[in-house]
């Protein structure tokens, strides 16, 4: 009876182990995050005039002794904020990241900080990006990482993007003035050869660009007048002068 007993329990102590061992052997490594090296934003839409912030994130499963990458982005429709960080150069719609460690890291965030200036949609691609082994100084290509921001209208602030005045040095026009009409036409001596005339915004903030031809031909010329209140809201008056 005893050594029926112990055979059992022999048995159990035989099975527990090779169930373990096979458990061990058929054992899943776990994986090691992987290298990233990319741009993002908490944000997706930004009010005109507003700040916001970018983050470049690198990750590395070795020590870093170098990171460098290129941001490009629209210059006309954000701006860089210089923020005191020296390994962050340039402007303009091009920023240059060149950072060193004096010890291997493998992981570091840079915090970018922009104003945007107009509506539409900026992209902001890091390209360029690589990494430096801090143990054989060897560099590791990370390829490139894009972000989108959306910049939209500011309800916060003016939104008149209305002309108080706009004046002809010539001309006949067919419809009144109104800073509500958009569309004028205007007839001039057949003489003339330069179209001259003055716009001034409702609101002195507002920022108006004309478009058109430097000089007058034959027939129908077409002039736009775009006003952009510091909102972002914007309005065209089209002039269309026949010579």
């Amino acid at each position: 009876m005893k050594k029926t007993v112990f055979h059992c329990i022999l048995c159990i102590v035989l099975v527990l182990t090779a169930f373990l061992l096979i458990s061990e052997k058929n054992e899943v490594p776990a994986q090691a995050q992987e290298d990233t090296f990319v741009i993002q934003s908490a944000k997706t839409k930004v009010k005109k005039d507003k700040t916001f912030t970018v983050k470049i994130t690198i990750h590395s499963n070795e020590p870093m002794q170098n990171v460098q990458a290129s941001l490009s982005y629209d210059a006309t429709l954000a701006e860089y904020i210089s923020d005191d960080q020296p390994a962050i150069v340039g402007t303009s719609g091009l920023l240059t990241l060149n950072d060193t460690f004096e010890k291997g890291i493998t992981d570091k965030t840079y915090k970018l900080k922009f104003q945007a200036l107009q509506l539409g949609n900026c992209q902001f691609l890091l390209d360029n990006a690589n990494y430096t082994r801090f143990q054989d100084l060897s560099v590791v290509s990370k390829g490139s990482s894009a972000e989108e921001i959306e910049i939209i209208v500011n309800d916060g602030v003016e939104d008149d993007c209305t002309l108080e005045e706009l004046f002809t040095a010539v001309g006949e026009w067919q419809e009144d003035w109104d800073s509500e009409t958009y569309d004028y036409h205007i007839t001039v001596p057949k003489e003339t050869t330069v179209f001259a005339y003055s716009a001034t915004p409702s609101c002195e903030d507002s920022q108006v660009v004309s478009e058109g031809p430097d000089t007058l031909s034959t027939g129908t010329n077409i002039y736009k007048i775009t006003v952009t209140a510091p909102s972002g809201d914007s309005a065209v008056y089209t002039l269309k002068v026949v010579r």
